[in-house]
C-alpha cells in the first residue's frame, strides 16, 4: 500500500549495451505512488514508457517521450478524474505511431481505452466495444504487418477471469474470442496476456493459468487467421507458480517465452528464472531452462523481459532480490545463455529491456520520496561483472532453540499495518494503528501485552518474505500475525505466486526461526472501493483471500479473517480512509477481530475475571447548610483508573439505598440534603473495561 510521500519507485530499464548515454532526467507532478508500467522503442531509436499514477483519490495513465538525449516530462494522458486508470499497454504501428491503451474502472463502469500520439498530443480516447467481457483489464497491444492491431486482456465471464483477444482491421473490431479452454471453478483465473505478432501477420499469444493453489502454468495460443488454436502447455507440470511470462518472436517467428517459477522447498525455496521455445522443426515446445542463479543463490530472481534482435541474438533481463539486488542481464548467442550477468547493482526493480536501434537498452524510473518520478538512461560497460554462483555463508543459527517471549505480538504488513496517516487527512489526527489498538485492548482485558508494528508501506508479500526470518529471530514473538497482499493485488501478481510466499513465511516462521512457542497467524486482506461497481480490485482482493485461506489451512495455522468482518459490519465503505486503507473506525475493527480470533483460539487466553474494588472517601461529620461533596475512586488489576466506571448510591438515616450516580466515569459529586439534621450515607462500587463488576463499599 501507498501513502501519500511514502513512495517506492517503480524501475524499467533501458540501457544500451555499449557506449554511455546520460539523459537529463525527465519529472512528473507528485502523486503518492506509481504502479504498472510498459515501455516501447520507435524505429528513429525514440522511446516512449507510460506508468499508471496514484493521486490519492484515483489513478491516471502517465507518459513520457525520450528523444535519445532528454526525457519529455512526464504527463498524464487523460485526465479522468473518479477512475481509476491502470494496466498501460503500449505498441508502435507500421507509420512510427505509439498506440496505448488501458483499464479504466468506476463505481458503475468498466472499459478499456485505446488513443495514440498524434506528434504533439494524445488523441481523444476511445473506449474500445467489449463491454460483454467486462470488467477488463491487463490490455496487450500488438500490430501486425497488414496492418491489423490485436488486443489480448483479461475479462470475465460471469464465472472467472478469462484471456480474451480481438483485432482492428482499420475500420471496425472483430467480436472478442476467448483463448484457451474455459474453467469451471470460480476460483480459478487466467492473467497476464502477452502478444507477439509474426511476420506472417499471426500473432501469439502467452498467459498464466491458474492449475490450484500453488500451481500456476504458461500457457501459449497461435491465431491461425480464423481461430486460436488449443492451449499449449510452456511451463512443466511442477505444482508451482509459473508466473510473469515475456514473450518474444525469434528470426522464424517462433515464439520463446521466460517467466519465473519457483524452485526449492519450504524455506529454501526461491524465484528463478526459466525459459522455452517453441522449434519450428518439430512444432514442440522444448523442456524449461534456468538461466539465471544457482537455485543455492540467497536471492529471488523475478520480473523477466526478453527481447530479439535483428542479428537472431535473445537479449533477457530480470530483477534480483535479496542478499543482492539489481538487474540482471544474460543473452542467448545461437548456441546457449551466457552466464547472468549485472546489468545495475545495488538497484533492483522490474525491468522492460527494449530494442532501439537493434541494440538492446534498460531505461529506469527512480521516485524521490516526494512524489516525483524521475527517468534516466545509462549504459552497461562490457565486460559485464557476473553474477556469484555462492555466497559467504551467514553466521550459523545457534543450536537450541530459544524460547519466545511470552505476550509478544508483531504485527507484520504494509501501510494499512503501518497507519502512519491522519483521519482525517492532514488533520494532525492520528489514525491509530491497529497494533496499537490491540494492544491497549489486550492491556487492559486480558494480560500486560507487547504489539510491535512492523508495517512497511508498499511492500509486497515477497518483500516480507525476505525479511522475516530475521525479524522474528530479532523480536522472538509470541504471536506473529500477518497480513499482507494489497500491494500484491494492485499490481496484479497472481494469487498462487502470493500464496507460494505466504506459506514459504509461514516454514520460515514456524520450523526455521528456532523460536521455541511460536504461534503464527494469517489474516485475510481487506475491500477495495477503487473498482468497478464491486469487480476488479475488490474482485481480485476476494480472490486472493481465497487463496489466503487456503493457504492457511493448508499450512496449519489460524485466520483473522478481516475481509469477512468488514462485509459483516455492513456499510463497510464507511470505514475508509481511501479506496485502499481503513480509517479510525476500521482501525479500530481490524484490532477487534484479531482480539476476537486470538481468544477464541485459545483456551489459556481470556479475559481477566478479577472485579475492581472501590472506596468513598472520608466525608465530614457535618455539612453546612445540608450541602457537601463525595469523592470516590477505585483500582484495577488491569484496566486503568481513569478507565473505570462507577455506581455511587446514598441512604438518608440508615434507610433504603437508593442510586445517585449510575455507570459514570466521574469521581465525585455534590449533594444537597433535605431537612435539616438528615445522616447521609453513600457507597461505590466500580465496574472494570472487561465488565466485571466490584462488591460495595463499606458506607462513608
Amino acid at each position: 500500500m501507498k501513502i501519500a510521500k511514502q513512495i517506492v519507485g517503480i524501475l524499467i530499464f533501458l540501457t544500451i549495451i555499449g557506449g554511455l548515454v546520460a539523459a537529463a532526467p525527465a519529472r512528473t507532478p507528485s502523486f503518492t505512488a506509481y504502479y504498472t508500467s510498459a515501455a516501447v522503442s520507435l524505429p528513429d531509436g525514440s522511446l516512449w514508457a507510460a506508468w499508471s499514477a496514484d493521486t490519492g483519490n484515483d489513478g491516471e495513465i502517465v507518459a513520457s517521450r525520450w528523444d535519445g538525449a532528454t526525457w519529455s516530462p512526464l504527463e498524464i494522458v487523460f485526465p479522468n478524474p473518479h477512475h481509476w486508470d491502470a494496466d498501460p499497454a503500449l505498441a508502435v504501428d507500421a507509420d512510427g505511431v505509439v498506440w496505448l491503451a488501458w483499464s479504466s474502472f468506476t463505481g458503475a463502469e468498466s472499459a478499456l481505452y485505446l488513443t495514440h500520439w498524434l506528434g504533439r498530443r494524445w488523441a481523444e480516447p476511445t473506449p474500445l466495444p467489449f463491454q460483454a467481457t467486462s470488467p477488463n483489464r491487463q490490455p496487450a497491444l500488438a500490430w501486425g504487418p497488414d496492418g491489423r492491431l490485436w488486443l489480448a486482456w483479461v475479462g470475465f465471464d460471469g464465472n472467472d477471469d478469462e484471456i480474451y483477444a480481438a483485432f482492428w482491421d482499420g475500420t471496425a473490431w472483430s467480436p472478442p474470442q476467448r483463448v484457451g479452454r474455459d474453467d469451471d471453478d470460480p476460483l480459478a483465473y487466467d492473467t497476464h496476456p502477452r502478444l507477439a505478432v509474426d511476420a506472417s501477420g499471426l500473432p501469439w499469444l502467452v498467459w498464466v493459468s491458474s492449475q490450484g493453489l500453488f500451481d500456476d502454468a504458461v500457457l501459449a495460443s497461435r491465431w491461425d487467421g480464423a481461430s486460436w488454436s488449443e492451449e499449449q502447455p510452456v511451463s512443466a507440470p511442477d505444482d508451482t507458480p509459473d508466473v510473469w511470462p515475456s514473450l518474444a518472436l525469434d528470426a522464424e517467428g517462433q515464439p520463446w517465452v521466460a517467466w519465473q517459477d519457483v524452485v526449492g522447498v519450504g524455506a529454501d525455496a526461491r524465484w528463478r528464472i526459466q525459459v522455452a521455445h517453441r522449434r519450428a522443426a518439430t512444432g514442440q515446445w522444448t523442456g524449461e531452462e534456468m538461466v539465471s542463479s544457482p537455485a543455492t543463490l540467497p536471492v529471488d530472481e523475478q520480473q523477466p523481459s526478453l527481447a530479439f534482435a535483428a542479428d537472431g541474438k535473445a537479449h533477457l533481463a530480470w530483477t534480483v532480490e535479496g542478499r543482492l539486488s539489481g538487474v540482471a542481464y544474460a543473452a542467448w548467442d545461437g548456441a546457449g545463455w551466457t552466464q547472468p550477468a549485472w546489468a545495475v547493482a545495488q538497484n533492483a526493480a522490474p525491468a522492460s529491456l527494449l530494442l532501439a536501434d537493434g541494440q538492446p537498452r534498460l531505461v529506469w524510473a527512480e521516485a524521490d520520496g516526494q512524489g516525483d518520478l524521475s527517468l534516466h538512461t545509462t549504459a552497461i560497460q562490457r565486460p559485464l561483472e557476473r553474477l556469484p554462483s555462492a555466497l559467504p555463508p551467514q553466521a550459523a543459527p545457534a543450536a537450541s532453540e530459544e524460547q519466545c517471549i511470552y505476550n509478544r505480538y508483531v504485527a507484520w504488513g504494509d501501510s494499512i499495518t503501518w497507519g502512519g496517516y491522519d483521519d482525517p487527512p492532514d488533520s494532525g489526527n492520528p489514525v491509530g494503528d491497529y497494533p496499537g489498538r490491540l494492544e491497549a485492548k489486550l492491556d487492559t482485558r486480558v494480560t500486560p501485552s507487547e504489539v510491535i508494528n512492523r508495517g512497511i508501506p508498499g511492500e509486497k508479500v515477497s518483500g516480507l518474505r525476505d525479511r522475516i526470518g530475521d525479524e522474528v529471530a530479532e523480536y522472538k514473538p509470541q504471536f506473529p500475525l500477518i497480513m499482507e497482499g494489497t500491494n500484491d493485488v494492485t499490481h496484479n501478481r497472481p494469487p498462487s505466486a502470493v500464496a507460494e510466499d505466504l506459506a514459504i513465511i509461514i516454514d520460515i516462521v514456524k520450523k526455521h526461526s528456532g523460536i521455541k512457542g511460536i504461534r503464527p497467524w494469517l489474516a485475510t486482506i481487506i475491500p477495495r472501493t477503487d473498482s468497478e461497481g464491486g469487480v476488479s480490485f475488490y474482485q481480485a482482493t476476494e480472490t486472493m483471500n481465497e487463496y489466503i485461506r487456503s493457504t492457511a489451512a493448508m499450512k496449519g495455522v489460524p485466520l483473522a479473517d478481516q475481509w469477512q468482518a468488514f462485509l459483516d459490519y455492513g456499510d463497510w465503505v464507511s470505514l475508509m480512509w481511501d479506496s485502499k486503507h481503513p480509517n479510525s473506525q476500521g482501525m479500530q475493527l481490524l484490532a477487534d477481530t484479531w482480539y476476537a480470533r486470538i481468544l477464541g483460539e485459545y483456551s489459556w487466553l481470556k479475559e481477566e475475571e478479577t472485579p475492581p474494588t472501590a472506596w468513598i472517601a472520608s466525608l465530614p461529620a457535618q455539612s453546612e447548610c445540608g450541602a457537601g461533596n463525595v469523592a470516590w475512586t477505585g483500582q484495577d488489576n488491569l484496566t486503568p483508573v481513569d478507565q473505570l466506571v462507577y455506581d455511587v448510591q446514598k441512604n438518608v438515616n440508615g434507610g433504603a439505598w437508593t442510586d445517585w450516580r449510575v455507570n459514570t466515569t466521574e469521581t465525585g459529586g455534590s449533594y444537597t440534603g433535605d431537612h435539616f439534621g438528615d445522616v447521609l450515607g453513600f457507597r461505590v462500587r466500580a465496574r472494570d473495561l472487561v465488565g466485571n463488576l466490584g462488591d460495595w463499599s463499606d458506607p462513608a
